[in-house]
């Protein structure tokens, strides 16, 4: 598995590549949306196949995007909800922007499912959830992502440690621990 070093240079030649997109390139046409992060820098492109309302908009050090969205005001939503969050944890800064998106009206499809992959600076995600086709009534798959996050959330700095310290056990250990078990 390339290290996180590799993953930036790699990030940089994708930004390096988006940057250097023409409007008249044929991939660039079809492209629904790309983005590339290095040092914090965002890029992104829309290509003019994509549905009316899909899109992307870039902030300071952030890119939110969308295709078949139900309107114009999801994006903005989904910026505003990232940003109204700021100094909670970053998976919850996600959350937050993910439910500013659903509230705002969100996919045309709806919501039926929901993901969340967060790496830290180590080889291995330190939050990867997903949620498929979520069918309890009243509780869609935002919501059933919210709830796991919620129980991931305490789980995090063990997960962050656990491939440097194979002494601190199985996550049932530090939930009993933590007195969360």
């Amino acid at each position: 598995m390339p290290s996180f070093r590799a993953h930036v240079r790699l990030a940089a030649a994708a930004l390096a590549a988006l940057l250097a997109l023409g409007a008249g390139d044929v991939v660039a046409q079809s492209v629904l949306r790309v983005r590339a992060f290095s040092d914090l820098r965002v890029a992104a492109h829309t290509g003019t196949e994509t549905e009316p309302e899909g899109g992307h908009l870039i902030g300071d050090g952030l890119c939110v995007q969308g295709n078949y969205l139900t309107s114009g005001s999801v994006l903005p939503a989904m910026r505003d909800a990232f940003l109204a969050s700021a100094g909670t944890a970053f998976e919850l800064r996600l959350l937050a922007a993910v439910v500013g998106a659903r509230d705002a009206g969100g996919d045309k499809s709806g919501a039926r499912s929901a993901a969340m992959k967060v790496f830290g600076t180590g080889r291995f995600p330190r939050t990867d959830l997903r949620v498929d086709w979520q069918v309890a009534p009243g509780c869609d798959s935002v919501d059933a992502l919210a709830e796991l996050v919620a129980l991931w959330q305490p789980l995090i700095p063990f997960y962050e440690r656990r491939p440097h310290d194979p002494t601190l056990g199985g996550w049932e250990d530090r939930l009993a621990r933590g007195g969360m078990a």
